[in-house]
């Protein structure tokens, strides 16, 4: 497709990263960029499906609908809740999105352990930073 692009002076990407896309097949004067504008919206969406795991919301929510109220508190036994507190995120990259999803989940108390190409950096958003090599002796420690 590229090589009858004959006019091509823009790749667009429509997502965070250009890994993967075969880039280096275009001609050199061909600009590629990608969109990065969405990270707020996309890190918001995740530590919501990170709030609602724990909280089991899909499966207390069917049991509401067919009348079951087991797991309330209105027999006086103590709520059992699931937290994020004291939790560890396992973030395979840093980049604007990962940034942005650190930043939120650690307001809920949860430490973020972070993936990235150069771990010796500074990151103040990450508690911890491992190499992309590491990553998988990292995931039996997170949540």
């Amino acid at each position: 497709m590229v090589k009858r692009a004959k006019h091509l002076k823009l790749f667009h990407v429509f997502r965070g990263g250009i890994d993967g896309l075969g880039i280096e097949h275009l001609p050199r004067h061909v600009r590629v960029c990608n969109t990065f504008h969405h990270e707020v919206g996309v890190a918001e969406f995740a530590v919501m499906a990170m709030l609602m795991l724990p909280h089991q919301v899909f499966l207390h929510d069917r049991q509401l609908r067919q009348g079951n109220w087991g797991g309330s508190v209105m027999w006086g036994e103590p709520p059992k809740q699931a937290t994020l507190v004291e939790k560890s995120v396992l973030s395979l990259g840093i980049g604007h999105i990962g940034r942005e999803i650190a930043v939120r989940i650690r307001n809920f108390g949860s430490q973020v352990v972070a993936v990235t190409r150069n771990p010796q950096r500074q990151l103040a958003v990450a508690d911890r930073l491992v190499g992309f090599d590491n990553w998988r002796e990292e995931l039996p420690r997170a949540d």
